[in-house]
């Protein structure tokens, strides 16, 4: 009797987890999915506050070094800039990304073109979202990372080995 009621209750969870078991969520389980994520994740609220904070189109020449600023990329040797990358189908939508403003580095109020500038990268899990293949009243959620810029930083050229006669 004992298999039997095992058998009937896993029957019951396996119907009532079906969608969920392929990855498909109704509209109020992928928002709540969403926030959750959103929770803990540090690029949804980092964007936030870059779009509050970022000037206009600043370039390379119009940058002007402050040493005083508690914002990194005001009084970095190698400066950047963030655009926004909104995508409708990813969470978080908005992510911040980090565009160098010169080639070179500015030493001594100036662009030095015998250094680099490079971007910082790191990688982000972001939540992707599609109808699902099986039911379109539903959405398939899945994870995957995505590398983006956060900053640039100065570097000296790199040399290659002289060629072996």
């Amino acid at each position: 009797m004992a298999p039997i009621s095992v058998l009937c209750i896993l029957g019951v969870l396996s119907f009532s987890w079906k969608s969920s078991a392929n990855g498909c969520f109704n509209r109020t389980l992928v928002e709540l999915r969403t926030r959750r994520f959103l929770n803990v994740s540090w690029a949804g609220r980092f964007a936030s506050a870059v779009a509050k904070t970022q000037k206009l189109k600043q370039t390379c020449s119009s940058f002007q070094l402050q040493t005083s600023s508690v914002v990194y990329n005001n009084r970095s040797l190698s400066p950047w800039r963030y655009r926004m990358d909104e995508k409708d189908d990813r969470i978080p939508q908005k992510i911040a990304i980090a565009e160098c403003l010169c080639d070179g580095c500015i030493i001594n109020k100036q662009e030095d073109i015998s250094y680099n500038s490079v971007p910082v990268n790191v990688s982000l899990r972001v939540l992707k979202i599609t109808l699902c293949p099986y039911n379109p009243q539903q959405y398939l959620i899945k994870a995957h990372y995505v590398t983006i810029p956060v900053a640039c930083t100065c570097v000296v050229p790199r040399s290659w080995p002289a060629p072996v006669p």
